[in-house]
């Protein structure tokens, strides 16, 4: 799996870290019901689901961060 380092991730969202960056990222996932340790938390707004509500389910599953737009 592919691994992404915080600067990386950083330069091709044109995002910001909010409480500390990871020192590393092995992929994404949208599913915290098959998240794996290290991946990104991608949270994906739906008409009927909003990822965002997931996100504490993604870092307790073991997610190194979390893509969002909020």
């Amino acid at each position: 799996m592919h691994e992404f380092q915080p600067a990386h991730l950083e330069d091709i969202t044109q995002g910001n870290w909010h409480g500390g960056k990871p020192s590393h990222t092995r992929g994404f996932s949208f599913d915290t019901r098959q998240i794996e340790p290290d991946q990104c938390f991608v949270a994906l707004r739906s008409e009927s689901r909003d990822g965002h509500d997931f996100v504490q389910d993604a870092a307790a599953a073991g997610a190194s961060c979390a893509l969002t737009a909020r």
